[in-house]
Parts: C-alpha cells; sequence; structure tokens
C-alpha cells in the first residue's frame, strides 16, 4: 500500500493600505517569497496613493490579489499596518505591525490609534516595539491582555543609527552647508497645530536675521509636500510660496524631502520640532531639541506627552523661542531633566524588527494546521516575553 503526503504551502497575505505601510513590508515580503513551504500574496487597497510596480520593488515570486477576492481565502496569516481598521477577514489570524516603531519612531496619537486596530474583532497578533507601547496597553487597555484571542508579541524596532560619513559630505554639498555654519533643523507635522503651520515663516525670518552663521535645513512629514504645491489634505499655496521665497533670497535656507535620515541629522547642531514623530528619530543624537506646542494642541497621550515635555525645550510662540534660544548660546539655559538617550530607551526595542516580525510570522504559518493548544502556548510564551522585558507598571515609564 502507498501512502502519500499533501503538501500544503501555506499562505501569507500583505495587505497594503499606503506608502509608508508599503515601506514596512517591502523587507518581509522579500524574505518570504523565495520560501517554498510559504506561498506570498499581496492586496492593495482602493485608497492607496501609490501605484505599486512589484518589478521594481523586487517581488519575483508575488501574487497579486484584489481586496475584494483576497476576503474569500484562508490565510495562515495576514500581515497589515495599523492604519487599516476595517478588516473584511473572518478566518484568517491578522498580524498588525506599527508602521512608526518598525523604524525607531513614534507619533503622539498612534499608540491611541493602534489600540482601536487592536481591538477589531479579527486583529489577532499585536506587535509591541517598545516601554511606551507596552505601558499605553497596560493603562488604556489591559483587558485585551486577558483576551484569549489576542496575541501580543515583542517586534522591536531599529534603535541605533545608521550613519555614512561619505553620505553626510553628499548632502553638505546638495544643500549647500558650509563648514563654518552650524546647521538648525525645522521639521513640521502636517496638521493645524504644527509649527510650520503657525509659526514657521516668522521663525525662519527671526534666525536668518538674528544668526549670520547659521543655515536651516527646512522639512517634514511626507504628507507636508504634494508636488511641490502645500500641504496635505488642506492645500496651502501661500505658506509653501512664502518659503520658496525666503530660499531664493537666502543661500542659507535648504529644503530637504524627508527628516527620517541619520545622516541628515547627524550633520545638525540643532532641532526645532513639533509633536511629530520624527522627535523620536533625533533622539539618537545628542543635540538641543526645543518643541514647538501650540496653545491649543492636546496630548491625546499623556505618557508620551510627558516624555516630549521633559526631554526638549518648550516654546509656545516666537518670542518665547527666541528668548529660550538665545539663552542657550550664551550658555545661560537649563537643561531638559530628561536626556535624548533616556527619552529614546523608552522608544527603542530589538534593532532588527525584520527579524522579529519574521520570527512571528513563521510561528503563525503553522498554528492554524496544529492547533488552539499550540496557540495557546505561543500567546502564554509571548505575554511572558513582554512583561519580562517592560515589567508591568506604566508608572515606571516617567
Amino acid at each position: 500500500m502507498v501512502f502519500f503526503h499533501i503538501y500544503r504551502r501555506a499562505k501569507v497575505l500583505f495587505y497594503v493600505e499606503n506608502a509608508i505601510g508599503l515601506r514596512h513590508q517591502v523587507s518581509l515580503i522579500k524574505n518570504l517569497q523565495h520560501r517554498d513551504d510559504i506561498e506570498v500574496y499581496i492586496s492593495v487597497s482602493d485608497n492607496c496613493e501609490i501605484e505599486i510596480n512589484q518589478e521594481e520593488l523586487g517581488f519575483y515570486n508575488v501574487k497579486r490579489i484584489s481586496p475584494k477576492n483576497s476576503r474569500w481565502i484562508k490565510f495562515s496569516c495576514i500581515v497589515a499596518t495599523d492604519v487599516y481598521l476595517r478588516w473584511h477577514y473572518r478566518e484568517s489570524p491578522v498580524y498588525v505591525i506599527g508602521h512608526g516603531p518598525s523604524i525607531g519612531n513614534q507619533d503622539i496619537s498612534r499608540p491611541i490609534w493602534r489600540l482601536q486596530s487592536w481591538r477589531s474583532f479579527n486583529t489577532s497578533i499585536c506587535s509591541i516595539s517598545s516601554k511606551v507601547e507596552y505601558d499605553h496597553v497596560i493603562k488604556y487597555a489591559e483587558d485585551l491582555l486577558a483576551n484569549d484571542r489576542k496575541i501580543f508579541v515583542h517586534s522591536g524596532s531599529a534603535g541605533k543609527k545608521d550613519v555614512d560619513q561619505r553620505k553626510i559630505q553628499e548632502l553638505k554639498i546638495l544643500l549647500r552647508v558650509t563648514s563654518e555654519k552650524k546647521v538648525i533643523l525645522i521639521s513640521s507635522h502636517f496638521a493645524e497645530h504644527s509649527l510650520l503651520r503657525n509659526i514657521g515663516i516668522g521663525l525662519i525670518k527671526w534666525l536668518i536675521s538674528t544668526f549670520k552663521s547659521l543655515h536651516i535645513i527646512v522639512t517634514g512629514h511626507p504628507k507636508i509636500w504634494i508636488d511641490g504645491l502645500g500641504l496635505a489634505n488642506e492645500p496651502d499655496h501661500n505658506l509653501f510660496k512664502e518659503l520658496s521665497d525666503l530660499a531664493a533670497d537666502s543661500p542659507r535656507i535648504s529644503f530637504y524631502s524627508s527628516a527620517s535620515d541619520d545622516n541628515l541629522l547627524s550633520l545638525c547642531d540643532y532641532f526645532i520640532c513639533d509633536y511629530s514623530s520624527i522627535r523620536v528619530e533625533i533622539a539618537k543624537h545628542e543635540k538641543p531639541v526645543f518643541l514647538y506646542l501650540h496653545p491649543d494642541f492636546r496630548f491625546q497621550s499623556d505618557i508620551t506627552g510627558d516624555l516630549y515635555k521633559k526631554s526638549s525645550f518648550c516654546f509656545y510662540d516666537l518670542s518665547d523661542f527666541a528668548r529660550k534660544f538665545l539663552l542657550l548660546n550664551e550658555n545661560k539655559l537649563e537643561f531638559p531633566e530628561m536626556g535624548n538617550q533616556q527619552f529614546f530607551s523608552y522608544f527603542s526595542g530589538a534593532l532588527n524588527p525584520v527579524d522579529s516580525h519574521l520570527s512571528t510570522i513563521n510561528a503563525l504559518v503553522k498554528i492554524p494546521f496544529i492547533g488552539s493548544k499550540q496557540w495557546t502556548n505561543f500567546r502564554e510564551k509571548s505575554l511572558h516575553d513582554l512583561h519580562r522585558k517592560f515589567g508591568n507598571s506604566a508608572k515606571e515609564v516617567i
């Protein structure tokens, strides 16, 4: 008698909601696509703002499927980012990876936003990259830890500087930065209480007129520029024109597309930002940070808000900034009670999030074919690992 073994390849779907989410799924897809035991699928939201060319991305063994058709397939694992809350997949475990912390940053509202996606009825696996995220669960959603169908895993985050001296020199040439100039980076979020939308123009004018040996680099959230026309969602052509006119009048003002670049951050001597997640990227560099807080802005999370405030020179308007910046240059300004290194330690985890995510996916592709006992064991081990790494008290954060 001859017995035949039926070999089943696990199906893994990557759901892409937007360009930022895709950026953190690319490495995972490339690592999995050559596996003999896994079929990799990709499904792109109808709302995604970019065209996805699989050949250009290096996806040579990935099946493209529409969101409508993908909901009828039983996947071993669905990997999505925390921006997507309207799950169609009732039978497949969904692994929600944070598209911010997985590269080392942390949005002010994102931990709260992520709690919404974690509470979705078929979000099964939730990634926690840092002490801050863990404490958000303890403080705002401790009930989720008791849910038998929820698994929390330590996903890791990029926690070290990635600096290339050759690229730094290339950036200096590109941005017209000369060696005798001090460099200040102004980085802004795109929403209504952000730096550029409120006092940015006045601040730049004051810096240029007051300090002749200062070079200013203006950058911001990826959504801040749309084809060079203005701010996302609410185009502000006048703001962009004012910034362009300032740069045209002064060679000491440069624009750069993204602040999430350690080479760019390394060449700066001062930082000015707002509630943008770039504050965490900046913390990898031991330089003074000025934090703009609009009078009407409120942090959605007091845990994150306290960390931001205690590690920065906070200012509320242009005159407040001018006074404090002058005092700093005279060595008369008292430094924040929390240093950048300590601040960053709350937001960083394992140094390689890709390996962490792959380890979780490898476990998930086996579980549906093994049974609930393995699911329970995986859940208990994951919770044990989290408690051991981060402790179990939100009070330890501040």
